[in-house]
């Protein structure tokens, strides 16, 4: 039990000395820790607004940390391998909020495609530009998938609409529906 608890204590300060290696490194030694240029910019940036690093989590709180980079830095820099059912959420990490005109969108162009190819292909189209404009504006926000889809199935329907709109328009018959 007292060897246990001091590999313990061992552990700990060795986790600490390597939280100072985080706070004392410069941008080139930071890199030389695998992290990227955008990282090692984020975490010199942290360092001057925010202080010091109390811990290795705080990694978690900047934006630009993948949890699978996250636990490799901590397990390298740490020597102990994170416990992967301990790991808790990350913020700003995972599902993002999905642009509701990007949903909206897809479905208008789906409904285009399918029974109203002018009008709701049309609108598809639309939202959908609206939609990566947005996503542009705010990269949080997800859906660009959607978005774009929704922008391709609705060129192919409204293509397919005027088609038909064309082909059938000397049509006596659906002249005198129309």
């Amino acid at each position: 039990m007292a060897a246990s608890q001091g590999s313990e204590v061992g552990l700990v300060a060795g986790v600490e000395r390597r939280v100072e290696r985080m706070n004392s490194a410069g941008f080139e030694q930071l890199r030389e820790l695998g992290l990227s240029v955008s990282q090692a910019r984020r975490v010199l940036a942290h360092r001057e607004r925010s202080g010091e690093f109390a811990s290795l989590d705080e990694l978690d709180a900047l934006p630009g940390f993948p949890r699978e980079f996250l636990g490799q830095l901590k397990t390298e820099l740490t020597g102990v391998a994170p416990d992967p059912a301990a790991t808790t959420p990350m913020h700003g990490v995972g599902p993002a909020k999905v642009s509701k005109k990007a949903t909206v969108a897809l479905i208008s162009s789906l409904i285009g495609f399918v029974f109203a190819p002018i009008g709701f292909s049309s609108l598809g189209i639309v939202l959908g530009v609206i939609a990566r404009m947005d996503m542009n504006a705010n990269p949080s926000l997800g859906g660009r998938g959607r978005a774009t889809a929704g922008i391709v199935l609705g060129v192919i329907g409204l293509v397919v609409g005027v088609l038909l709109l064309i082909y059938y328009a000397d049509d006596p018959a659906f002249a005198s529906h129309a």
